[in-house]
Parts: structure tokens; C-alpha cells; sequence
């Protein structure tokens, strides 16, 4: 019975602390500080920008928010494997780590590939640094379809995390992406609480 008491008093004396550690939204109209843009594919093929609404007849109006996002067009003569690469984030003191974002991607039946990827390499530089989280695939099309992910266990308590999504095709779909945001959390326990607690057993 007193195992019971103290599981129950240790539960109810943890709080979550949560932090926001990311939140892009391409409104400055320029790729954010600290992200790259890749091309693994064929010199010169097309490329992930950030674009406003508008820039191209076929592009998505609305963004997701604002006018702005990240963006890949699907009219190009050579093969893209093109990375919208973010900047590295800290994440050794949190526990747990939730993220998010938008897609909108048009021309289904053209689609070839599209993913988002993590590393934990501390100056990752190509694709052999990175893993595939997802595959963000062929459906929901023609609309923003928002992906949120837990990372926990991938990404919680590295010092150095950086994600990537990953585009690859000739002449296939076309891609944006739009409001990324990452919240992480840090379970701490409230010693000043105990003693309350503990005596109501």
C-alpha cells in the first residue's frame, strides 16, 4: 500500500514545462536564418524558395497564414532532390518534443515523392545525415492538410536536431509548406508540494 502512496504523490507533483522552439511562418519573404536549400538531383533543376502568393498563376491562394510560404514548383525539365533544410535546435534539456506544419500539394497524379526528415548530427551536410520520419505522400491534395508528429523519442534530449523535407521528381507534383512550429516540454517534480500531499494519506 505505501508503494501506491508514493506513486500517486509523485504524479500528482510533476508539471510539464513547455517552450516554443520553432514557429516559421516565410513572412519575411526570404529563406529564415540558419535554413539552407540543397539540390542532391540534377545541376540546375528546381529548387525549394520562399514565394508569395501570387508569384505563379498555379501556385496556392491563400498561404496557410499571411502571404507567404515555402514552395517547390512542379514545372521542371530536369530531376529535383531538392532539401528545405532548417536550422539545427538545441533540444538536450526537454523530455518531450511535438511539431507541426502545413502542406498543400497539387497534381496528384504526377507525384513521385515527398518526405520530411530529422538528423542528429551536429553539422549535418547531405541526405546520408538524415532519417525519414514520414512520408508525406499522394493524398489530400489541393487543399492545407496539417502533419503534426510527435519526436519524441527521436529528438528529445539531443543537442543538435535539424529537419528537412525532401522533394523528388521531374515534372511531378508541387509542393508548399507553410507554419512550422515545434513546442517542447520538460517534466519536472514540485518538491514544494509534497508535503501537502502527503499528508491526506
Amino acid at each position: 500500500m505505501k508503494l501506491l502512496q508514493v506513486s500517486i504523490v509523485v504524479c500528482l507533483a510533476a508539471f510539464a514545462s513547455a517552450d516554443v522552439i520553432a514557429d516559421e511562418d516565410f513572412e519575411s519573404g526570404v529563406l529564415p536564418t540558419g535554413w539552407q536549400v540543397w539540390q542532391e538531383g540534377d545541376p540546375g533543376a528546381t529548387e525549394w524558395a520562399v514565394c508569395a502568393v501570387g508569384d505563379s498563376l498555379f501556385m496556392p491562394d491563400p498561404a496557410h497564414s499571411g502571404t507567404h510560404y515555402a514552395w517547390h514548383d512542379d514545372n521542371g525539365i530536369s530531376y529535383s532532390d531538392s532539401w528545405l533544410v532548417t536550422e539545427t535546435y538545441d533540444l538536450s534539456t526537454y523530455d518531450s518534443v511535438l511539431l507541426t506544419f502545413w502542406r498543400y500539394a497539387k497534381y496528384p497524379g504526377y507525384y513521385n515523392y515527398s518526405g520530411f526528415y530529422y538528423s542528429t548530427d551536429p553539422s549535418p551536410g547531405s541526405s546520408v545525415d538524415f532519417t525519414e520520419l514520414l512520408e508525406l505522400g499522394p493524398d489530400n491534395f489541393d487543399l492545407w492538410w496539417e502533419f503534426g508528429i510527435d519526436v519524441t523519442t527521436q529528438c528529445a534530449g539531443q543537442s543538435s536536431v535539424t529537419f528537412a523535407w525532401v522533394y523528388r521528381g521531374e515534372y511531378a507534383q508541387a509542393e508548399a509548406i507553410d507554419d512550422f512550429y515545434i513546442e517542447a516540454s520538460t517534466l519536472s517534480l514540485d518538491q514544494s508540494t509534497w508535503g501537502a500531499i502527503k499528508t491526506t494519506f
